[in-house]
């Protein structure tokens, strides 16, 4: 089974320039097939009661709630018995979203790093578990967040465009000038300035989020709230999926094209009201930003500012697959084997 990290204590949204946010990176292990990493949102202040239109499917997916029988390391993580978080890099400047470069191993691996704050993506050379070499591969960009490989390039999503530089396999700098692909709009309502990148399966498609511009608003720029395709030269750019408020961590599930990705929800209908959610994202689909939501039971509901503004939406919207605890803000998502992998044995 798949199951999400949940956990009913994540409540408060904070900053990138936040004490609270963890500038070292650790190396750690989560007893789930996909992970979430969670960050922050603010708890909603009034509870708002409204009639359920549609009925959404279950999901087979399972949820779980907390670390069952948690250990607590010296970092002051929580991790599931025979699980343990170790220390990789520390002195960065509000690292925010990490990649893999071509031909990583489990001990050796160059480690690309958005330092959102700072402007520029660091590279750590990693050998043998440990940092080798660290090096800025480039600076002077614009709240940087994604990272992608694809081909003889590297594509960097800042918040108001995706620009690539020619890469190399063991490239640790650049001095080449960026190649715009597309622009974005920019910016976003509190944290939604971060823009995501994936590459798609065959690698014949590169996929960008854009949060939206506020609570909940009826946009004037179809790219927010939003996951766009385009070709890798950013030709071809179109709309893969809407109604998604703030959709952050990407990943495709193993052995298929099936795009994943899981969505910050918005404030102020209560403190566990509308859960943030995982889903899997259909070509062509809405999700019911702003005018409708799906609770924890898997109803949809007319969103009450909103819902009776275009009441077609609700009908169009659909439920997502596994509800997070509301305001959580779950950032990142990734599949892990539930086979073939080093998991203990309870998790095989």
């Amino acid at each position: 089974m798949l199951a999400p990290i949940n956990h009913p204590s994540w409540h408060k949204r904070r900053s990138p320039s936040s004490p609270a946010f963890m500038k070292p990176i650790h190396l750690a292990a989560i007893p789930t097939a996909t992970l979430l990493l969670v960050g922050c949102n603010t708890a909603s202040q009034t509870a708002q009661s409204v009639p359920a239109r549609t009925p959404a499917t279950k999901s087979t997916i399972t949820r779980s709630e907390g670390i069952p029988q948690g250990a607590k390391t010296a970092s002051g993580l929580t991790v599931p018995r025979g699980f343990k978080v170790e220390l990789l890099a520390e002195g960065l400047n509000v690292p925010r979203r990490l990649a893999f470069a071509p031909g990583a191993t489990a001990q050796n691996y160059d480690l690309f790093v958005s330092e959102s704050q700072a402007n520029q993506v660091t590279a750590l050379r990693i050998k043998g578990g440990k940092v080798a070499q660290k090096s800025t591969f480039v600076s002077d960009l614009d709240q940087p967040y994604g990272i992608a490989f694809l081909g003889n390039s590297i594509y960097i999503a800042n918040t108001d465009n995706v620009v690539r530089y020619p890469y190399k396999r063991g490239d640790l700098s650049t001095s080449a000038a960026p190649e715009e692909i597309t622009k974005l709009t920019e910016g976003g309502y509190n944290q939604h300035w971060t823009r995501n990148l994936l590459v798609s399966g065959n690698g014949k498609k590169i996929f960008v989020t854009v949060g939206s511009s506020c609570n909940t608003c009826e946009e004037d720029d179809e790219q927010r709230a939003a996951i766009s395709e385009m070709n890798p030269d950013g030709s071809g750019k179109r709309l893969f999926a809407k109604g998604l408020r703030n959709p952050v961590g990407m990943a495709l599930r193993p052995g298929t094209s099936e795009l994943w990705s899981v969505i910050n929800e918005r404030d102020r209908l209560g403190d566990d009201v509308p859960p943030d959610y995982l889903t899997h994202v259909q070509d062509g689909a809405f999700y019911g930003w702003p005018y409708a939501y799906t609770d924890i039971n898997g109803q949809i509901f007319p969103d009450p500012n909103f819902g009776t503004k275009e009441p077609d939406m609700l009908d169009k919207t659909v439920a997502p697959d596994v509800p997070v605890q509301a305001h959580s803000a779950a950032l990142g998502v990734a599949f892990y084997p539930l086979q073939g992998g080093n998991f203990p044995k309870d998790y095989a």
